[in-house]
């Protein structure tokens, strides 16, 4: 695991809010964003997962689950030792809860290395997936997601005990 080291999505971030963690400690009801399972898609996902996986072309896989995606990067941070911070980039059209607490499962985070990551974009196409490099790895030991959350390394510290 580098500094340089990107994190990519495979999938998409749909903003699925309706019976999340997020709706049952809210306890706002999000009537329209049911989630959806596609298993042809979680299929080939798992299947571009299998093959960079044993290609060694992904070095850290962690699915998005209850949660989403700001729960995701903090198992993702735990994983990585808590040696590196991240930080994310996504244009989006979700509110910003959607894009925090969304559960879009099927939908996976990686760590991919600057000489694999076109490799991976290939493995992704070749399995028809869509996949984003949406962020870094950081020496800074801070999750920052564009402009709306940042975790900075003493209230990681907790979630690392």
């Amino acid at each position: 695991i580098l500094e340089s080291d990107f994190v990519s999505l495979l999938g998409t971030l749909k903003g699925e809010l309706q019976n999340s963690l997020y709706q049952k400690i809210t306890g706002i009801n999000f009537d329209k964003n049911e989630p959806n399972f596609d298993s042809t898609m979680e299929f080939n996902i798992n299947q571009a997962l299998v093959q960079a996986v044993s290609t060694n072309v992904v070095k850290r896989v962690h699915t998005i689950s209850k949660g989403g995606l700001s729960m995701t990067l903090i198992k993702l941070y735990q994983n990585l030792g808590c040696n590196f911070g991240i930080k994310i980039h996504i244009s989006r059209r979700l509110t910003s809860e959607e894009l925090l607490f969304g559960e879009s499962f099927g939908s996976a985070l990686v760590v991919v290395g600057e000489k694999e990551l076109m490799e991976f974009q290939r493995i992704c196409m070749v399995h028809g997936i869509p996949c984003s490099t949406i962020g870094r790895l950081q020496l800074n030991n801070e999750i920052y997601i564009n402009e709306i959350l940042k975790i900075k390394e003493n209230t990681l510290k907790i979630f690392s005990q």
